[in-house]
């Protein structure tokens, strides 16, 4: 399953039940938020920090203060509303009180899934994406990969057993997509490789697999300046 992110930002309205069963969703009168940070500060300039840390703030609460490159916090719970919300700078001092590199707003809706990530676009300027995240059941005995393509270049992947004894699973992500990769529980080596080249872009990442999980994998950075990385996972246990 691949869904194209169209909307820029309409900030970090990120849900992902990560404990609630999914068929509790109907009932469920809030929103959980993840939030990915893929913007490496080195891709926006030589000078910028390379972990470019942020504030985010939502309805005017300060969430998140500090975050990262390459960190993924949450979830955090809100009620179902629409929200003002703003990426700025971080500052330790004044939390939430930086420099505004990004503003927007959005509703989100009890019971929603989705995911969204700090990103750039093909000009390194600071964007936002947004998807929803599909929490339908996992059967016993497997588990999901989720991977959300960031970059502006197309990737693929090949996911091979731990031991190296089995033929490697292969997946395309193309630029701004986010991909849906079952797999079986077990121990796991995750690569990643420009289209079209046997040259790995980043990896082997080892991650384990376990019955019903969920794992949230981000691909940030580019191909232009052998910068492409593997954010994650994240997890989401038990998604009956």
């Amino acid at each position: 399953m691949k869904v194209r992110p169209e909307r820029f930002f309409l900030l970090f309205l990120v849900s992902a039940c990560a404990a609630i069963p999914y068929s509790a969703h109907a009932a469920d009168t809030n929103a959980y938020l993840y939030i990915a940070h893929a913007a490496p500060g080195r891709n926006i300039s030589s000078t910028t920090n390379p972990e470019y840390p942020v504030d985010i703030s939502i309805g005017g609460q300060c969430i998140a203060q500090g975050l990262s490159f390459g960190e993924i916090r949450g979830p955090f719970t809100l009620p179902a509303a629409t929200y003002a919300a703003k990426l700025s700078i971080a500052d330790a001092t004044d939390p939430c009180g930086g420099s505004v590199v990004f503003s927007g707003s959005a509703a989100i809706t009890a019971g929603s899934s989705w995911m969204g990530m700090v990103a750039l676009n093909s000009a390194n300027q600071v964007v936002g994406k947004i998807f929803a995240l599909d929490l339908k059941a996992v059967p016993t005995g497997r588990g999901i990969l989720i991977v959300a393509n960031t970059t502006t270049d197309n990737l693929t992947g090949t996911i091979t057993v731990g031991d190296g004894t089995s033929s490697p699973l292969s997946a395309n992500f193309a630029a701004g997509t986010v991909t849906s990769v079952p797999v079986l529980k077990g121990l796991y080596n995750a690569t990643v490789y420009p289209e079209g080249s046997s040259t790995a872009a980043t990896g082997p990442t080892r991650f384990e697999s376990v019955s019903r999980n969920v794992y949230l994998f981000v691909l940030a950075g580019s191909t232009a300046n052998n910068s492409v990385q593997i954010i994650g996972p994240e997890v989401i246990r038990d998604v009956l």
